[in-house]
């Protein structure tokens, strides 16, 4: 029992004995608190809003609209004139629903009908809740109920084979607009930081306590060398833990994954971008505890704010801004995006020249703080 004392007391004793436990103690909790604080800001859970333009012209089709949106509330519906004024009104809505001409002349005579849907791109999750709702709802969808008189409606038969609307995401091919679509490249993301990251400054710390540290600096290695072959192992490692995950994600189906060129190096860049970060956290701290700590709440906070967990509409625009501007959480977003839906090439290699550029300033900052700490890497 005293040895088992011993040992919990000597453990305790190496993960406290850091300063940069207690910032991550004091740090992660108010972070995550304050998330929860700011997703209640409008003391409600959340309100869907939802645009339609009608380029029908019919009162049946926005009649239609409002019986397929019932449970969400009438003030949020907005109705515009064309598609641009919804468009400019996009990133204030969850999406918006085109009714295309013809819609409620093949509706009332029981042709193959279709709505568009246009999701926000930076509030994904609660498109994809729309557009599976709506979908279920329309599937049940036998007879349009205009007519309020029951003795009247006893009458009125419908063709078992009749095919209900069908609702499309534009810019999406097939049933790829799902949460299963959804939810791969977050599982991917947080994977990879983890291990990566995780890894990393272990890799460091464990090359310190076993003083292979002090033999590379006898032999004249610079701080530079060491460090930039660990960015490259833990890269390389990276890819392969990609590569697996998109074999078996190609295995099960996953059509978010068939671009496979532009998925290998948007994940390329982030696994590399986060490594250096990781490099830089690794540098400023004492002990493999107190790194793998602090990498691993960095990487929680970074999911959170990127907005691939909770929709960005619900952050107050400060934090929306910050959001969208900086590489790391704008990366993951777009990775997010394309998914679902194709991405925008100028904005993808924006992306990646940014957060090679954040990179570089990772490399260059993990070098400094090596370089200069007071242990016996100093002298590299």
């Amino acid at each position: 029992m005293r040895k088992t004392v011993i040992l919990i007391t000597n453990e305790l004793r190496m993960i406290f004995r850091s300063r940069s436990i207690w910032i991550f103690f004091l740090l992660l909790p108010l972070t995550l608190v304050f998330f929860t604080g700011v997703f209640n800001i409008n003391k409600s859970l959340y309100v869907l809003r939802l645009g339609i333009v009608n380029e029908d012209n019919t009162f049946l089709g926005i009649f239609f609209i409002r019986y397929a949106t019932s449970m969400i509330k009438e003030e949020n519906i907005y109705v515009f004139k064309t598609r641009e004024e919804a468009e400019k009104q996009l990133r204030n809505l969850d999406g918006y629903f085109v009714i295309p001409r013809g819609f409620a002349n093949d509706l009332l005579f029981q042709k193959p009908s279709k709505l568009i849907f246009i999701p926000n791109p930076n509030a994904l999750q609660s498109g994809i809740a729309i557009y599976q709702v709506l979908s279920n709802v329309l599937n049940e969808f036998k007879a349009l109920p205009v007519i309020a008189d029951p003795d009247f409606m006893k009458n009125v038969t419908v063709d078992p084979n009749y095919e209900a609307p069908e609702i499309v995401v534009e810019g999406v091919e097939g049933d790829r607009f799902n949460f299963k679509e959804y939810l791969f490249p977050l599982i991917l993301a947080l994977s990879l930081l983890l291990t990566t990251g995780i890894g990393l400054s272990w890799s460091i710390h464990e090359d310190r306590r076993t003083e292979i540290v002090d033999f590379l600096m006898l032999a004249n290695t610079k701080a530079f060398q060491f460090l930039f072959s660990k960015i490259v192992s833990f890269l390389i490692v990276g890819t392969f833990e990609f590569l697996f995950f998109l074999l078996f994600g190609l295995l099960f189906g996953y059509e978010g994954l068939t671009d496979v060129f532009e998925n290998v190096l948007l994940f390329l860049v982030l696994t590399l971008v986060f490594i250096a970060m990781s490099t830089f956290l690794a540098s400023l701290t004492k002990t493999s505890r107190g790194s793998q700590f602090i990498v691993t709440g960095t990487s929680i906070a970074l999911i959170l704010v990127s907005g691939i967990i909770i929709p960005k509409s619900m952050f107050p625009e400060w934090l929306r801004k910050f959001v969208e501007y900086f590489p790391i959480t704008a990366l993951l977003s777009e990775i997010q995006k394309i998914s679902l839906i194709p991405g925008d090439s100028v904005t993808i290699i924006g992306l990646l020249i940014s957060n090679s550029i954040l990179t570089i300033g990772f490399v260059f900052l993990s070098v400094t703080a090596f370089r200069y700490r007071s242990d016996s890497l100093s002298a590299m």
